[in-house]
């Protein structure tokens, strides 16, 4: 679905917001990053003063010798596409009315209950439902890096079935781009079926 193919201008905005930050940006920095660095060499002198292996050679050689610093940004990818997400909810529940009175604190961190309240709104997600379990991991993801540093722990695993307890969860561009993929496809979705959003006026 193209930009123009929007016609949802709530949607719209939203989308442009997680593409041209998250993922033009951030993902694409977080794609660079490796070959930049390997492109930014170490001088012997350099190497040898502080007493770092024949090997490294170059910035990258060096950021290598510690485990996950590259999956890292990827981790840092899915924290900001998560912000995305909840920030959109929050807007769209404001401007279409839909409740969630009497819900606890950090509603829309806990993306499982705001997809539950939009059914409860009458919204039905079922064409969409590979997608929220995608995005559904997304926000464990976000949970275990923001919490954790990324690591497992047994609420993830208990939840996603992935991982194991104490050992890193690594992200690369493959899985933080199906989450992405994910959360557009419930935009294009919703796009179509929520009702026609102008500023200050909802069409129905």
């Amino acid at each position: 679905m193209q930009r123009n193919e929007f016609t949802n201008n709530l949607v719209l905005r939203h989308f442009d917001r997680a593409r041209e930050i998250t993922n033009n940006t951030m993902f694409m920095f977080a794609i660079d990053a490796p070959d930049n660095d390997k492109d930014r060499s170490i001088p012997d002198s350099l190497r040898q003063a502080m007493h770092w292996p024949e090997h490294v050679k170059s910035v990258y050689d060096y950021k290598t010798m510690f485990p996950g610093v590259y999956e890292r940004l990827f981790q840092f990818c899915v924290i900001s596409l998560c912000s995305d997400i909840e920030i959109f909810f929050k807007e769209l529940f404001d401007v279409y009315g839909y409740s969630h009175q009497g819900r606890s604190f950090g509603f829309f961190q806990r993306v499982e209950d705001v997809f539950s309240a939009l059914k409860a709104e009458g919204v039905e997600l079922a064409p969409v439902a590979s997608s929220i379990q995608t995005v559904q991991l997304a926000f464990q993801v976000r949970h275990i890096g923001v919490h954790n540093m990324g690591m497992v722990d047994e609420s993830f695993h208990r939840k996603t079935g992935q991982g194991k307890v104490g050992n890193p969860f690594y992200i690369d561009q493959t899985i933080y781009r199906s989450m992405f993929d994910a959360y557009v496809a419930i935009l294009e979705y919703l796009d179509g079926v929520l009702p026609i959003y102008v500023p200050d006026q909802i069409s129905r």
